[in-house]
């Protein structure tokens, strides 16, 4: 049976598609490749409400959601006590995965 999982989003993971859309701007000199980030982003995150469990846990109780087509990660953790998913942070696979954990 699958569980249908409330999704929230640290205000934080706004910025971090905004800094990596901004940095295919300005690499590209257009907008295209930052619009198909930012759709692949919300296509990969609106799984998860389903799927949240379907990621191993890679440390702590942090799980990663690959972005397809992107060199990123969705970082998130699931409370099945709450039926809640909270996605934390979207950051590049060459980044230091501790770098959100300053996060407040």
């Amino acid at each position: 049976m699958k569980r249908n999982f409330k999704v929230r989003y640290n205000p934080q993971i706004y910025l971090d598609i905004q800094k990596t859309v901004d940095h295919y701007h300005r690499e590209t000199g257009n907008n295209e490749l930052g619009k198909r980030f930012v759709k692949t982003v919300k296509t990969e995150l609106r799984r998860l409400n389903k799927s949240a469990l379907h990621y191993q846990i890679r440390y702590d109780d942090i799980r990663f959601l690959p972005i397809p087509s992107f060199s990123f990660m969705a970082h998130y953790r699931v409370d099945e006590e709450s039926n809640m998913v909270s996605v934390e942070a979207i950051i590049h696979t060459s980044e230091n995965p501790d770098k959100w954990k300053d996060r407040t």
